[in-house]
């Protein structure tokens, strides 16, 4: 289709693929692409307020990232299957109690069932230290105090993003 000042796809193709400004691979003649912005799951486990997942979506997405809020009063089945439906890269949940600890447990264990094990898996939560070390060796990459800086939350998963991509490099 074409319009007043041309056609709609005006890129031009020269021998060896687009001729367009885009910068080059050094090791290859394709266009290098800045990755897409990581795209994070917010939810909570038991508990139905809302209000805690607000300021840490406001903060991710300040930091350029893209935030899916999957709501309240959910159980590990619904966070897993809208981390897999969203196609997000990092899971984020909240658990109030140490009630929820079990249910915390077991999203790592249902992510890995379907083979989604390269999400990085946060929990913020109200569980006892004892129970902290429990859910980190059950999968949950970290688990984060009630309270804890929303700016430390942010670099922990900047990290996290900047290694996968370095390796990904490197490999």
């Amino acid at each position: 289709m074409d319009s007043p000042t041309g056609s709609i796809n005006s890129v031009a193709y020269g021998k060896r693929g687009i001729t367009n400004d885009e910068p080059r691979d050094p090791r290859g003649d394709r266009a290098v692409r800045a990755p897409r912005p990581l795209r994070v799951l917010l939810s909570r486990i038991g508990d139905t307020r809302v209000e805690l997942p607000t300021p840490m979506a406001h903060v991710f997405r300040q930091a350029g990232m893209e935030v899916v809020v999957a709501g309240a009063g959910l159980t590990p089945e619904i966070v897993c299957a809208a981390a897999i439906q969203e196609d997000v890269d990092v899971v984020c949940v909240s658990a109030l109690d140490a009630e929820n600890s079990e249910a915390l447990k077991r999203i790592p264990l249902l992510l890995h069932r379907v083979g989604a094990t390269e999400k990085l898996l946060l929990a913020g939560s109200g569980v006892f230290d004892t129970d902290r070390a429990v859910l980190e060796a059950a999968g949950i990459q970290r688990v984060f105090p009630i309270g804890a800086d929303l700016g430390e939350i942010v670099r922990y998963v900047e990290d996290w993003r900047d290694n996968r991509l370095q390796v990904r490099l490197d490999g």
